[in-house]
């Protein structure tokens, strides 16, 4: 759980809550069309 960050115990801990988010935004970040 902890390598991956999506982990139930992981996730229910602040930097457990922002590394989900992190790997959220990249992938968000990741989609989006470059000009």
């Amino acid at each position: 759980c902890v390598s991956t960050g999506y982990g139930s115990s992981t996730a229910q801990t602040p930097e457990g809550v922002r590394k989900i988010f992190a790997i959220l935004a990249q992938e968000i970040i990741d989609l989006q069309p470059r000009e």
